[in-house]
């Protein structure tokens, strides 16, 4: 189990490197357009967007199908996985880009940015947080 969520975190990692990677050079790309700073802006909304529907669905789909049965399925999943590191990284650059004061602090961008924060921490605890299940899963696994 772990060798395989260590995978799965890896190309979750590498997933959204060339996410970020794409967001930028489209973003150079388009300086030769006007308003060609509101391609990054509209890549980083369209991002927050997917990331918190696909989130909420993760979310779902774990308190109601995988609930206690197939547990494993769900948490050796590539896509959940994905899901809880790709909302840790949109609520990194949020941060930073507050901290730079690249975006203004508005209440709506806040309420985008905890649901992505809280999705992120139940995901991550989900994954981590219960090493004896870890540990029993590797014992039924050998």
């Amino acid at each position: 189990m772990k060798e395989r969520l260590y995978k799965n975190i890896a190309l979750a990692l590498v997933a959204i490197n060339i996410w970020t990677l794409y967001s930028f050079f489209d973003y150079y790309n388009a300086t030769k357009y006007s308003m060609s700073s509101l391609t990054l802006f509209f890549n980083f909304i369209d991002s927050v967007f997917a990331a918190l529907a696909i989130g909420i669905i993760a979310v779902i789909l774990r308190l109601t199908i995988f609930r206690t049965k197939r547990k494993k399925l769900l948490k050796n999943n590539f896509f959940y996985v994905l899901c809880g590191l790709f909302n840790l990284n949109l609520f990194i650059i949020w941060i930073v880009s507050l901290l730079m004061k690249l975006l203004p602090l508005k209440l709506e961008s806040t309420y985008f940015m905890l649901g992505s924060l809280i999705i992120t921490i139940f995901i991550l605890f989900d994954l981590f947080l219960n090493k004896n299940e870890i540990r029993q899963m590797e014992i039924e696994n050998t």
